[in-house]
């Protein structure tokens, strides 16, 4: 099927104005999503939303696929089963479900990695190194992924790491930066001065201390409200999603400073054998949602099949098809147009490069552009 339309979209960023931030992704809307999916055969699903996000497309894929599973069968609160290659475990065994939520954290720390990398290359700090990918490329494979971490990044060991910015945060940071003999030691250093100079308020997205009862509002809210993809809200309120809300204090959060530590210590903590968080629920009969902890914070999907589909999985769920499917994402969350990102932009005066590095630190999974107000406006 042919759609038409640029799936990527664009984020603008309108410093001093009052349409700070402007994010249009046609691919989250409700719209294009259930033109999509509508009619489709639900297993067949995954495999198309992962080609069409195409960053974090393995996190898109197990995510569709566990809320897919969940529409299907009774999940409460349940963990993947499936390997990213859509087989079925049907021994539900612990074994298959602790691998896939250890392939999709290995997933997200090289995701940081090389978005880091990316920042590396795309902004050369005003007095400083610019950075490159070399470093990047000598990635290993995931298996052999914690003692490349120790030995060709954080010079100590990954749990060691991440102990130190528990204990000292920012602190942490800069030490480690300052005496580490490595590229992204050194970008960041040269990069501290700005990152520390831009502050905006954390107000974390908090939907999994209680799944059972969280998600369930959250499933009603992606139904009720046709703009819910597009401009997230909890509980009346925009939020902030990434590893600065899941396992950093969220509180000691203020700078772009404190949101790159946070990205950096989510990859020690799975480099020290964490795993992030995964699971799915059945919101209704023939109804619903999952949600992956990914490395750019969290990512929920949820798809409604069409009635009298059969509500068991096995061969009977081979002709199930999606009534209506929804995608949230961290980037809808984290770039809100009135969220405290926004907020802090709206103020007058701020420097391109410092407004650049901010919005870096968020991690958008689409790249940016900065219009600079005009002088006659």
């Amino acid at each position: 099927m042919t759609v038409g339309i640029d799936f990527v979209g664009r984020l603008v960023l309108r410093p001093g104005q009052p349409d700070a931030v402007r994010c249009e992704r046609p691919a989250v809307g409700a719209d294009l999503l259930d033109r999509l999916a509508r009619g489709r055969r639900a297993l067949l699903l995954p495999d198309i939303l992962g080609a069409v996000f195409t960053l974090c497309a393995q996190a898109q894929r197990a995510t569709s696929r566990r809320a897919i599973r969940a529409a299907l069968a009774p999940a409460p609160l349940a963990d993947d089963s499936r390997s990213d290659d859509g087989r079925s475990d049907d021994s539900q065994s612990d074994g298959p479900r602790a691998d896939q939520a250890r392939s999709l954290s290995l997933h997200a720390a090289r995701e940081h990695l090389l978005r880091f990398g990316l920042d590396m290359t795309a902004f050369t700090p005003p007095a400083g190194p610019a950075g490159d990918l070399d470093w990047v490329r000598g990635m290993p494979p995931d298996t052999h992924l914690a003692g490349w971490l120790r030995d060709r990044l954080f010079g100590l060991d990954c749990a060691a790491w991440c102990d130190r910015w528990e204990r000292d945060g920012s602190v942490w940071l800069t030490r480690w930066s300052r005496d580490a003999d490595h590229p992204l030691a050194r970008w960041l250093a040269a990069v501290r001065e700005e990152a520390v100079a831009i502050d905006w308020p954390c107000r974390p997205l908090e939907v999994t201390r209680d799944p059972g009862r969280d998600m369930r509002e959250l499933a009603r809210a992606l139904v009720d409200d046709p703009d819910m993809s597009h401009h997230p809200r909890w509980h009346g309120s925009p939020a902030e999603t990434g590893p600065w809300t899941r396992r950093t204090r969220p509180w000691a959060v203020h700078t772009a400073w404190d949101r790159f530590g946070a990205r950096l210590a989510d990859v020690a903590r799975i480099g020290a054998g964490e795993s992030l968080d995964a699971g799915a629920l059945t919101v209704d009969d023939g109804e619903g949602i999952a949600w992956t902890e990914t490395s750019r914070g969290l990512l929920v999907h949820w798809v409604r099949l069409h009635r009298g589909d059969p509500p068991t999985a096995g061969d009977a769920a081979e002709d199930a098809r999606v009534a209506a499917y929804r995608v949230l994402a961290p980037t809808e969350w984290n770039f809100h147009p009135e969220g405290a990102f926004a907020g802090r932009l709206r103020e007058p005066g701020l420097p391109r490069a410092r407004v650049a590095l901010a919005a870096r630190s968020l991690d958008p999974c689409i790249e940016f552009t900065i219009e600079e107000a005009s002088p006659h406006a």
